[in-house]
C-alpha cells in the first residue's frame, strides 16, 4: 500500500486573473523557484510554457467573469440573458425590430395630375460625420398623390342650435335632444330672464347621464339667447334636436350636421356660395383637407367678407397628453386647472380638453372657459381623490386639436380676401396626421368659431392650398434592399459562366 506522502503548495501570488497579471505571477515564480533559468527571452521554451499557463487561466478566468455577469439582471450584457432573467418575471421580451421614422418632403412645384412621387425602395440616408456613419432608411411602399392644386375636401360643421324667441312657456314645451327629452318644469325651468332661461337649459344638457348625450354633446352659450351643441368626441358628426313648442312660438332650433363637400365651387373662380349655411355661431368649424399632402398656407379670395367672428386654427395630432396645467385650485367639490401653457392667453373658450390624474388614470373631458383672462377648465369632481392633490406634476390635459403656432392671419378672421399662413406643425414637438372627418382621411385643417357678435356670412369665390409650400409625410425604414442573386454573382452551383 503506498505511502500517503504531503505535498507542498510554493508561495505564487493568485490574484492575477487575467493574462498580464497570471504572467508576472509566473515569471517571479520562475525567479524565485528555478533561479538557474535565467533566459526570459519570449522564444525560450520554458517562458513559453509559462505563457501559456497564463494564457489558460485567463481564459478559465474570462469565462467565470462572463458566467457572474450574466447571471445577474443589473449586469448582464448578452440578450439571451436579459431574456432568461426577464422570463421569471412573466416579462418578454419583443422580437428586434428596425428603426422607424418620417421624412418631410418639400415639393418644388404643384401637381395638376396625380403623381407618382416615391417608388418603393427609394433610399434616405442621415448625414455622414466624423462621429456617426451614415445611416440607411428605405420606403416600403410607394407614394403616389392627389393633384395638388386643389383641396380634397371642404365641409361646414354646423354646431346644434337652441334660440330662445319668448321667455313666457306652456306646460308641455319641450327640447330633446337625440331622443333625450328636456322639459319645461321638469328637467329645467324657465328663469326671470331669457338669460336664465337659457343657463337653466344649458345646465340640464350639459348634467344629462344618459349615454347619447354625457360625454358625446355639450352646451354652451354663444349668446344671451342662443346655445350652441358641440361634440365632444371625434365620432360625433351629427346631432339631433327637435321641438315641442306649443302656443307662444319660443324656440328656433337647427340641427347639428356636416354641409357638402365645396371643393368644386371652391376651387372654380366666379361660381360664388355662402360659407356657413346659416349665421356663424360658437362652434360651427370650417374643415379643409387634402388626402395626401400637407401645406403651409390657405388662401382666400371673398365676393363679400363676413364680420364678427372670432376662431382658432387648429390641426389634428390625437394626443391627449400634451401638457401639465400651469396652476390647480382646489373649489372644494370640484377642481380647476389653468391652461394657459397648453391653450396660451387669447381667448380659446369651447376647446375639448382631457385632464388625467397620473397617479390612477382617472380623466374627465372638459370643455374650457375663458375667465379673467385665462383658459380654464373646471372638473365636475375630484377625479376619485379623498385627499386631493393640487400639485400640477400630478395631472396632465390634452386635446387632439392643436392650435398652429406662429399664424400670420391675413384674412383677419375672415373680414377680407388674405392668406392664413402658419408654421408646418410637424416636428418634434408637433404631429399632424391623418384622421377621418364626414367619412374621409386626410390631414385636416380646421377653423373653429369660438365666439360671434352680430356676425355676418362671408360668401366666398376661392379656396386654395396651393399658395404656399406643400409637403408630403413618408415613413421610412432602417436598412437597405440586397438582390438576392444580383447579376454577375456565383449563387454557389458548378459550371457557372459569368461574361
Amino acid at each position: 500500500m503506498a505511502e500517503a506522502r504531503e505535498i507542498e503548495i510554493p508561495d505564487f501570488d493568485f490574484s492575477g486573473f487575467y493574462y498580464p497579471e497570471i504572467f508576472r505571477a509566473l515569471i517571479q515564480f520562475k525567479r524565485t523557484n528555478v533561479p538557474e533559468i535565467t533566459d526570459e527571452n519570449e522564444n525560450e521554451p520554458f517562458v513559453q510554457l509559462l505563457s501559456a499557463f497564463a494564457l489558460v487561466g485567463h481564459h478559465s478566468n474570462v469565462l467565470l467573469d462572463i458566467v457572474a455577469t450574466e447571471t445577474l439582471l443589473p449586469t448582464a450584457r448578452l440578450l439571451e440573458s436579459v431574456r432568461s432573467h426577464l422570463a421569471l418575471i412573466d416579462v418578454k421580451l419583443k422580437q428586434a425590430a428596425p428603426a422607424q421614422t418620417d421624412e418631410v418632403l418639400e415639393f418644388s412645384k404643384v401637381f395638376t395630375v396625380p403623381t407618382n412621387i416615391v417608388p418603393v425602395n427609394s433610399q434616405f440616408a442621415t448625414e455622414e460625420t466624423e462621429e456617426s456613419p451614415q445611416i440607411i432608411f428605405e420606403t416600403n411602399e410607394s407614394f403616389t398623390i392627389q393633384a395638388t392644386d386643389k383641396p380634397t375636401g371642404i365641409f361646414v360643421f354646423s354646431a346644434g342650435k337652441i334660440k330662445l324667441l319668448n321667455n313666457s312657456f306652456d306646460p308641455a314645451d319641450k327640447i330633446t335632444i337625440e331622443g333625450i327629452d328636456f322639459r319645461n318644469g321638469i328637467e329645467w325651468i324657465p328663469g326671470a330672464t331669457l338669460f336664465d332661461t337659457l343657463i337653466e337649459i344649458r345646465d340640464a344638457i350639459n348634467s344629462a347621464v344618459s349615454d347619447n348625450i354625457n360625454g358625446r354633446i355639450y352646451a354652451v352659450d354663444d349668446s344671451v339667447d342662443t346655445l350652441s351643441l358641440i361634440p365632444l368626441t371625434q365620432d360625433v358628426e351629427t346631432i339631433s334636436i327637435s321641438k315641442t313648442d306649443n302656443v307662444t312660438n319660443n324656440f328656433d332650433i337647427q340641427n347639428g350636421a356636416f354641409g357638402l363637400n365645396r371643393v368644386g365651387v371652391a376651387s372654380t373662380p366666379s361660381v360664388l356660395f355662402p360659407l356657413f349655411v346659416s349665421s356663424p355661431k360658437a362652434g360651427d368649424i370650417i374643415y379643409i383637407a387634402h388626402q395626401d399632402i400637407m401645406w403651409d398656407t390657405v388662401e382666400f379670395a371673398f365676393d363679400a367678407s363676413g364680420s364678427g367672428i372670432e376662431g382658432v386654427w387648429e390641426y389634428f395630432d390625437g394626443t391627449l397628453e400634451d401638457a401639465k396645467p400651469d396652476t390647480v385650485t382646489n373649489l372644494g367639490s370640484n377642481l380647476e386647472f389653468d391652461l394657459t401653457t397648453l391653450l396660451g392667453d387669447e381667448d380659446r373658450r369651447s376647446t375639448v380638453v382631457r385632464v388625467v390624474l397620473s397617479a390612477t388614470g382617472a380623466f374627465e373631458v372638459l370643455v374650457s372657459q375663458f375667465v379673467g383672462g385665462k383658459n380654464i377648465i373646471r372638473s365636475n369632481g375630484l377625479l376619485g381623490q379623498s385627499v386631493v392633490s393640487i400639485d400640477e406634476q400630478a395631472y396632465v390635459v390634452g386635446t387632439i386639436w392643436n392650435e398652429v403656432s406662429q399664424l400670420d392671419d391675413g384674412t383677419n378672421s375672415l373680414t377680407q380676401s388674405g392668406k392664413v399662413s402658419f408654421d408646418l406643425p410637424q416636428n418634434q414637438t408637433q404631429n399632424w396626421i391623418k384622421t377621418s372627418i364626414n367619412a374621409t382621411e386626410a390631414h385636416w385643417l380646421r377653423f373653429r368659431i369660438t365666439k360671434v357678435a352680430a356676425p355676418t356670412i362671408p360668401s366666398v369665390d376661392l379656396i386654395r392650398i396651393d399658395s404656399g409650400s406643400q409637403f408630403l409625410l413618408v415613413p421610412i425604414v432602417q436598412g437597405q434592399t440586397v438582390a438576392e442573386d444580383p447579376l454577375g454573382s456565383s449563387n454557389g452551383g458548378p459550371n457557372q459562366e459569368f461574361n
